[in-house]
């Protein structure tokens, strides 16, 4: 019974909470990025409707989705790319 006792501080852990090194791996796929929803040319205004939202979020993060709607294109993006951090 005192080996358990002694054995509660290393169970409790460090009580610092961190991202594991298999779980940064997976942490880029799992978040989600703004994607074409169809192909737009340079110099085209982005609507609401021309943005999609899905995964792998390697992209601009959802966060931004109002950031872009109204700027003008730079560049050409085909259908269902991410939109790319040089487009605009």
């Amino acid at each position: 019974m005192i080996e358990q006792i002694r054995m509660i501080p290393i169970l409790k852990g460090s009580g610092v909470k961190s991202i594991s090194e298999p779980e940064k791996k997976w942490r880029r796929n799992g978040r989600k990025s703004l994607i074409s929803a169809r192909s737009m040319k340079t110099g085209e205004i982005i609507q609401r409707e021309d943005i999609k939202i899905m995964r792998p979020g390697t992209g601009f993060h959802v966060r931004d989705l109002n950031l872009l709607v109204g700027r003008t294109l730079k560049k050409n993006i085909r259908e269902n790319e991410i939109i790319p951090f040089d487009a605009f």
